[in-house]
């Protein structure tokens, strides 16, 4: 049986460009309670964090045009955003993971993402 999850005071952000992968993390989010906002580049992941700091979770892919996660996560921790940002990519060797995690960012979401992985990686922040 699949563990509930109830997130419905908290806010998850999710920075990507490939809609798709919008798509189907919302569809892994659906019955959690989470309010979801989506971005499709780091330089708007940005400006909706400078605008609302009281977003629980960004989730970053890291390659998007304009700005990518990598700069858009350093941008961020240099606002002083102290939220949870999860890298989103399918590049995780230990010397990528180990790169990301001096960026700023809190955990690596590999791709192709597994549901239960995901939401229990989320569950340990915002349960």
């Amino acid at each position: 049986m699949a563990q509930l999850y109830n997130w419905s005071n908290k806010s998850i952000l999710i920075a990507d460009d490939d809609l798709i992968n919008f798509e189907l993390l919302k569809l892994m989010l659906r019955q959690t309670g989470v309010e979801i906002h989506h971005v499709t580049n780091g330089q708007n992941a940005i400006n909706t964090i400078e605008k609302d700091k009281s977003t629980d979770l960004v989730i970053m892919d890291i390659q998007m045009p304009v700005v990518d996660g990598i700069q858009a996560t350093v941008k961020l921790r240099e606002m002083q955003y102290n939220g949870i940002i999860f890298a989103l990519t399918a590049l995780n060797t230990f010397k990528d993971i180990a790169k990301y995690k001096s960026k700023g960012f809190d955990e690596v979401v590999e791709k192709p993402v597994r549901r239960e992985v995901f939401l229990k990686l989320i569950d340990k922040y915002l349960g």
